[in-house]
């Protein structure tokens, strides 16, 4: 697995131009400072995405989208292609997070779909997964992992040398502010990287597994103390620029 951190921050539906100017007024003479040894992505909204470029071109950030669709182009009313959110200078996209899932009813399949077009178009996808409460007190935790991840290693066949990156998002600890054990952080991440390293044809550097769930910089020290996490999918902690670089300036113990 690779050795940079990965943090990624999540704006989710918030923030407008003038939001996007007054954060980065606050962030970039932070990350400055501080020089952080991390990778740091941030995922704006699609509204963002040119003038995050403008402000984030020449820095060592990158930037990405919340979601793509499988074509190209078409007659797909409201969608954004993976040629659009290159044409921004994104080099990630996330894929298949649980409010993806739970609220636009998002399947495996359309996800596998997706993520083969961000592979297609050589963007970093970051694909989520991850089990709800109901499921983890019913014991259906790996059952629920290996479902969703048997297509995304199906879809990885046709693109062994591409790079992935891979977020476990206990559903029932985002945005709740309660946080998984670190304990059961490290049980489901090394089942996830099991999963993957079953694979005769997988490179474990192009594997990173990050964990998002009520991440702040309270308790990323000790989530990155597990050498099976390799970073961070911070939402709502990551809408605050101090908090943020705190964040993304952590190192592994």
């Amino acid at each position: 697995m690779a050795n940079n951190l990965l943090f990624i921050a999540n704006w989710k539906m918030n923030m407008v131009y003038a939001d996007l100017i007054s954060y980065f007024n606050i962030f970039l003479p932070l990350f400055k400072q501080t020089k952080p040894i991390n990778d740091v992505v941030f995922l704006p909204p699609s509204t963002l995405l040119f003038s995050i470029k403008v402000i984030l071109e020449g820095t060592d950030i990158k930037w990405g989208a919340q979601n793509i669709y499988f074509e190209n182009q078409g007659a797909f009313t409201g969608e954004i292609s993976a040629l659009m959110i290159k044409d921004t200078g994104s080099t990630y996209v996330l894929i298949g997070h649980s409010e993806r899932r739970k609220y636009f009813k998002e399947s495996s399949p359309i996800i596998a779909n997706k993520l083969h077009k961000a592979f297609s178009e050589n963007i970093i996808p970051i694909v989520c997964v991850g089990e709800t409460q109901e499921e983890r007190a019913s014991g259906k935790t790996f059952s629920v992992l290996t479902n969703q991840i048997k297509p995304i290693i199906k879809t990885c066949q046709n693109f062994i040398n591409k790079e992935i990156v891979v977020a476990y998002e206990p559903v029932w600890a985002i945005g709740t502010g309660v946080n998984a054990t670190i304990e059961e952080i490290k049980e489901s991440h090394s089942f996830i990287l099991s999963q993957f390293l079953k694979q005769s044809w997988i490179d474990g550097r192009n594997i990173k597994i990050v964990y998002g769930g009520s991440v702040d910089s309270k308790n990323t020290p000790a989530i990155l103390s597990l050498d099976v996490v390799s970073g961070c999918l911070v939402g709502g902690a990551s809408l605050k620029p101090e908090e943020f670089i705190k964040i993304v300036n952590t190192v592994r113990s």
